[in-house]
């Protein structure tokens, strides 16, 4: 591999942005988030995206003057010599054992719900997971992006389909008013909405593979973090509206619950494969991210054994 194509337009960074950021979170998030601040939940995700932006500002003032594969390993190499670039590749990479089984688990979850498969079948539907990213990363950034955001546009569609056929209007959101927050249930909504976020960190390591990365890379990340955020938002107004939330139901079951009363049971399918294809663009991105981690890292130390 002789270098990385810059093939990447504005439309497929706003996919491959929102659907890491939604991912295995937007099934479960705004169930969990609804559970521990009730109507408070709306508040925390504008107040969270006003949280982030600085951060998202930052890696698109790094991703557009210092596009590279290896993120923020090499926006830390850059400040602080490459001793510290090594190390915190290192800690990016050490990712991989801990939040990659627990990512293909929730992806197979949905194929037992369909299915009804256990043991050696969802193993099974884990390693074709793992096959698939590894034949749609060997076809390069641009067939990644091209399925994420096709991902991304099917999960904003049954978003709008939950609010069309629940009838949901904008006077019918439960909005609290701003003397009646509640602070510490926002702040532990904070708490549980703000990994929903984390993905920002995933999406430099493709800087260098934008057509333009001066211009579309911030466009990309900006446009992407505020989608997913409105994606979310509006998951929690379903959720709470049709009170599909509680200690007694999975917060995966959510949507699907809402999917199967507004459209029937049949109407099952669709919600779980949205929510695999949601779980695998995170996957996805995720994987690709950290192989261009390795790669541009072996590029400083082409003979190391690794």
């Amino acid at each position: 591999m002789s270098g990385l194509k810059q093939e990447l337009g504005l439309a497929q960074g706003v996919g491959l942005l929102s659907t890491s950021l939604l991912g295995t979170g937007v099934f479960a998030v705004p169930a969990l988030a609804a559970l521990v601040a009730g109507n408070n939940s709306l508040w925390a995700w504008p107040a969270l995206i006003v949280l982030v932006f600085p951060v998202a500002i930052v890696f698109a003032i790094l991703g557009r003057h210092f596009p590279s594969a290896g993120g923020v390993a090499h926006f830390v190499g850059m400040a602080f010599g490459s001793p510290m670039a090594r190390v915190t590749g290192w800690l990016f990479l050490s990712v991989i054992p801990v939040g990659l089984p627990a990512a293909l688990h929730i992806a197979a979850g949905f194929g037992q719900a369909m299915f009804g498969w256990h043991g050696w079948q969802l193993l099974l539907a884990e390693f074709g997971t793992l096959a698939l990213v590894w034949f749609i990363g060997s076809r390069g950034a641009s067939s990644s992006a091209n399925l994420q955001t096709i991902i991304a546009g099917l999960i904003v569609a049954l978003i709008v389909a939950i609010w069309w056929a629940g009838d949901l209007k904008p006077n019918q959101i439960p909005f609290p008013a701003p003397a009646d927050i509640e602070l510490p249930a926002l702040f532990a909504a904070l708490s549980v909405m703000f990994w929903c976020f984390v993905g920002l960190e995933a999406f430099a390591h493709l800087a260098s593979e934008f057509k333009s990365p001066e211009r579309d890379f911030p466009r990309a990340l900006m446009i992407g973090l505020l989608l997913a955020g409105s994606v979310y938002w509006a998951c929690t107004v379903a959720v709470l509206h049709f009170d599909a939330y509680g200690a007694q139901m999975a917060a995966a079951a959510s949507l699907p619950d809402i999917v199967v009363r507004l459209f029937g049971v049949q109407a099952l399918w669709v919600a779980c494969i949205i929510g695999y294809l949601a779980c695998f663009a995170s996957l996805n991105i995720y994987i690709q991210s950290f192989a261009r981690l390795v790669w541009s890292q072996a590029q400083d130390r082409p003979d190391h054994y690794l």
